[in-house]
């Protein structure tokens, strides 16, 4: 039972390192988007005589990026797991209490879920953040 409850531990750990992961990328979303926002009001003060075209598409490709920024900001949908309380949770459940295997077995595939669901979330935020990036330079 010691091994099994060192294996969740790690898999605790492991996905508060995702949820930190995915606070990072959200804290540096947050400072390209005030750095977007501080470029946007840098060209929207300068007059776009001689070269409107490309004051134009500068100012689009700014706006652009800074919405995209907002949409990485937003793709909040990661799974924090408690693997202890989950557990607990199925063994006070009287049909699962027949069967440790099956506790574990569910579990694990809870965690599984959850740890996957949270790398998609932080690939879908690192495209954005480089789409908009991108866009910016």
């Amino acid at each position: 039972m010691s091994a099994i409850q060192d294996v969740y531990t790690i898999i605790n750990e492991r996905l508060a390192t995702q949820i930190r992961n995915i606070d990072s990328i959200d804290t540096k979303t947050s400072y390209l988007m005030g750095f977007t926002g501080v470029i946007l009001t840098i060209v929207l003060g300068r007059n776009g005589s001689g070269h409107l075209w490309l004051y134009l598409w500068g100012l689009v490709l700014e706006v652009v990026a800074l919405i995209t920024f907002a949409f990485a900001l937003r793709t909040r949908k990661f799974k924090e797991v408690d693997v202890f309380k989950v557990m607990e949770v199925y063994n006070n459940d009287n049909a699962a209490k027949s069967s440790p295997d099956l506790i574990y077995r569910k579990v694990t595939g809870y965690v599984l879920a959850a740890f996957k669901n949270n790398e998609n979330v932080i690939v879908r935020k690192a495209d954005l953040m480089t789409s908009g990036l991108s866009l910016m330079v």
